[in-house]
């Protein structure tokens, strides 16, 4: 667990540092390589997330669902459940600053386990070349992608440049991604 919060601390610090208008314009190269990857493009219901502070922006990433007709889910806390949820974000959605400040609808809808979503999107503080992710370390995100709805879901992780390393510390429960992609680079499994 130290290893873990050694390396969160690292990258936060490396994260805090960037501007915003660099942000904005490297998490256009991600969105842009990310689009053009078949996985991607060829899926019909994506889950992802909307970005918090200085991760990569998905902005790009959700016009293209809406600008072609892909269904889009993402996280909100769920009270009754106490933990993140997915949930329904197509069409026009009010949205409001959620549990930790991060933007999630007012009135959610929530994704039943028959939904078939096939692509996640998934935030990460690192990952490594392995499809190893280190999350914030509430591991909300691990939790949500075993649900029923994203069941055989191809996960990537987006990510600047200097969040990848040769290994990342991981745990059983961890997650894996399918693909990593940067400003620079698309990482996938071996095997993929």
């Amino acid at each position: 667990m130290r290893a873990k919060e050694n390396l969160r601390k690292a990258v936060r610090i490396e994260r805090a540092q960037c501007s915003e208008a660099w942000v904005a314009a490297q998490s256009t190269h991600v969105q842009k390589r990310l689009l053009a990857l078949s996985e991607f493009s060829g899926s019909k219901a994506v889950a992802t997330y909307l970005a918090f502070g200085a991760e990569v922006s998905t902005e790009l990433v959700v016009a293209d669902c809406r600008e072609v007709g892909r269904s889009v889910f993402i996280p909100a806390y769920d009270e009754a459940f106490g933990r993140y949820r997915l949930c329904r974000m197509d069409g026009e959605v009010t949205l409001r600053a959620g549990r930790w400040g991060i933007l999630e609808p007012v009135s959610p809808d929530w994704a039943g386990d028959e939904e078939a979503i096939d692509c996640m999107v998934v935030p990460g503080v690192a990952f490594d070349r392995d499809g190893g992710r280190l999350g914030h370390g509430g591991g909300y995100y691990d939790r949500m992608a075993v649900e029923p709805c994203v069941k055989g879901a191809w996960k990537v992780g987006l990510a600047f440049d200097f969040q990848v390393f040769d290994r990342v510390p991981r745990v059983a429960h961890d997650v894996p991604m399918d693909a990593v992609v940067t400003e620079s680079r698309v990482l996938k499994k071996e095997g993929e």
